[in-house]
């Protein structure tokens, strides 16, 4: 999570939430934001990430205009 993305994205997201054992999906994801900064987003998701339960896996998504490289 420490690489910068190569657009600039309006609004940035962080998803995940508890992988069941042995499945592919996520049954209840959770989202958080809309954040305007990818640093402030990838804050929260370093965060979400040190709980104790190493199930839950949390990603930042960025929100990308159409039409941006």
């Amino acid at each position: 999570m420490s690489a910068r993305l190569p657009v600039t994205a309006d609004r940035y997201w962080v998803l995940g939430g508890r992988w069941v054992d042995n499945a592919r999906h996520l049954p209840r994801p959770r989202v958080f934001g809309p954040y305007r900064d990818y640093e402030a987003a990838r804050a929260s998701a370093e965060e979400l990430n040190q709980a104790d339960d190493s199930r839950a896996r949390y990603h930042v998504v960025a929100d990308v205009p159409e039409g941006a490289p």
